[in-house]
Order: structure tokens, then C-alpha cells, then sequence
């Protein structure tokens, strides 16, 4: 059986990432294995040999964001979370919210953060800034 592995491309030799650039010019410009070969500086045979065997990371996988925020238990809370995460291109995939205790209520988000401008630190920050939210904790990372 045939293994995989993972492997940063920065400890393999040169002629793997000049495969994967070959790879990545047919696929965008649409042109042939020569034509890409010949751009890259690579033979064609160079290229058959190692082609089937270099799988780029898909770059529209979504990564996923899991927070709790403690918020007011007031009419707008939740409401000035969502927009926050919005303005930044956040996509809410879950909203969890606990029943108010005392004045404050407990919000568990999943949020899709494929296309989100900053960084989820950055965003914390932000969402720590707004009046209504108290403390906001990351509880997973994908």
C-alpha cells in the first residue's frame, strides 16, 4: 500500500516546485505541457515524472473559527457581534446562545473565516472593543 505524506515544499528539491508551477500555468492560462514546460525552464519528461505525484493544497478549503463571547444581556448585543463579523467578510455557519444568567448571556460562534480581511487576533480585538461585549474566547481553530 502506497503512503502519503505531507511534506513543506521548502526542504524538497527545486524540480518539485517547477512541476507545480508548470501545473498551476496549464490550469490558468489554459496552455499545453510543452508551452508550460518551455515557460518554466523544465522537460517535458521532468514533468511526466513527477506530475502524478504532487497534489497542491485546494486553495478554497474553508477554515472554520469556533468563539464564546460573554455579552450584556441587552437588546443589541448579538446584533453588534454579527455585524462586526460581517464587515470582515465572516460567515456565521452556528449561533449557540446560552440562557441570560444574571446580566450577561454566553454566544458560541462557528465562523467560516475562508475570506475574513484580518486576522481571528485582529477580530478578537474588535469584538472585545465593542460596548456590549465583555470577554470573547477562541475555542478551536481550523
Amino acid at each position: 500500500m502506497k503512503e502519503s505524506l505531507v511534506i513543506h515544499k521548502e526542504v524538497l528539491p527545486e524540480v518539485f516546485s517547477l512541476v507545480y508551477d508548470c501545473m498551476e500555468l496549464i490550469e490558468e492560462k489554459k496552455i499545453s505541457v510543452s508551452e508550460a514546460c518551455k515557460e518554466i525552464g523544465i522537460s517535458r519528461s521532468t514533468y511526466y515524472k513527477y506530475c502524478d505525484h504532487i497534489f497542491p493544497t485546494p486553495k478554497n478549503i474553508g477554515k472554520r473559527c469556533v468563539l464564546l463571547l460573554q455579552v450584556d444581556n441587552e437588546h443589541g448585543a448579538l446584533s453588534s457581534v454579527l455585524n462586526c463579523i460581517a464587515s470582515h467578510n465572516g460567515n456565521i455557519i452556528t449561533i449557540n446562545q446560552d440562557t441570560p444568567i444574571t446580566r450577561y448571556c454566553y454566544i458560541t460562534l462557528m465562523i467560516d473565516t475562508l475570506k475574513v480581511d484580518i486576522s481571528i487576533d485582529n477580530l478578537v480585538k474588535e469584538l472585545l472593543n465593542l460596548e456590549k461585549t465583555k470577554n470573547v474566547t477562541v475555542l478551536a481553530t481550523e
